[in-house]
């Protein structure tokens, strides 16, 4: 089963190879509490301007200030309201806000396609303070038009954007709590030399070799940084995923040692997108991880 490039249509092809048939139009099937999404902007400390994607809860009352989920895979990504490794309706449907607010990072530098003075400003370890600041005044402008409760926050990131969530943490407590499945890069002193291919890539984007300049990647690395995490942490990644998962357990490693509040979920036989039971669990385990922090049917704030 899939659901077409623009997400209006669920589609259904059995084992024996038929023609595949349409199970469910999602765009004219009232069962369905589908949320609105819009295009925002802001700008930042910089006096940049950004853009980002809001999902909007499935039944939005104006004037209602709700509970957030902050998405942090790095660069905006149109739509993706349906992508169980993302920001999604699921989320809306359950009584979140859901903002992708697509900050610059270190590690995705490479993926940036804006003005070349834009995407510099993300690159190497002056590019932490950038993506803290994209994320922080995007939620800053969702608060000025009172849509959102900054006292009732999460983070998510799946893959670049875990990575993003995994440094967030050692630089602000504003959130309840935060989730990262298949971070990339929690410690940048190790990658480099786990498989030689890596290192090349490592050095551009670090700005330098590692023996060149070793403090850039302790800058860089928020495993080295876990004494600073306050946020709740739920962590999760296939058996499979190679690197991703030796990340995942340092990450969980040094959060532990640091005395912080976090948990690892380790699925066997799964890579860095979960699927079938696995992802059916991790599902379970995530919505009420937000559950608990977020308490999304409490009394609002007006």
């Amino acid at each position: 089963a899939w659901i077409d490039e623009d997400q209006t249509d669920v589609w259904l092809s059995s084992p024996e190879r038929t023609l595949p048939r349409r199970v469910r139009a999602l765009s004219s099937n009232a069962s369905l509490r589908l949320a609105k999404s819009e295009t925002v902007t802001w700008r930042n400390a910089r006096n940049e301007l950004l853009k980002g994607s809001l999902l909007y809860p499935a039944e939005y009352e104006s004037g209602r200030h709700y509970p957030l989920i902050v998405d942090v895979y790095p660069y905006p990504i149109e739509g993706g309201w349906m992508n169980p490794m993302s920001g999604n309706q699921a989320w809306a449907s359950a009584g979140y806000m859901v903002f992708k607010p697509g900050p610059r990072a270190p590690h995705s530098a490479p993926n940036c396609s804006g003005p070349r003075e834009f995407c510099a400003a993300g690159e190497g370890p002056a590019g932490l303070e950038v993506m803290v600041d994209d994320v922080m005044s995007g939620i800053a402008a969702l608060d000025h038009r009172g849509l959102i409760d900054r006292d009732r926050m999460c983070l998510y990131g799946h893959s670049n954007g875990g990575g993003v969530v995994d440094y967030l943490v050692t630089r602000t407590d504003a959130f309840k709590c935060a989730v990262a499945v298949a971070p990339v890069l929690p410690n940048w002193l190790g990658t480099p030399f786990l498989w030689y291919d890596s290192l090349g890539l490592m050095s551009r984007l670090a700005g330098a070799k590692p023996w060149e300049n070793p403090e850039a990647y302790v800058k860089l690395s928020a495993a080295l940084h876990a004494d600073k995490v306050k946020t709740p942490m739920l962590l999760a990644d296939g058996d499979e995923d190679g690197t991703f998962l030796l990340g995942s357990i340092e990450m969980y490693n040094a959060l532990r040692a640091a005395g912080a509040d976090v948990s690892l979920l380790r699925y066997p036989n799964q890579g860095h997108v979960l699927t079938g039971a696995a992802l059916h669990d991790f599902w379970r385990r995530e919505m009420a991880f937000f559950a608990a922090h977020l308490r999304p049917n409490d009394a609002h704030k007006r």
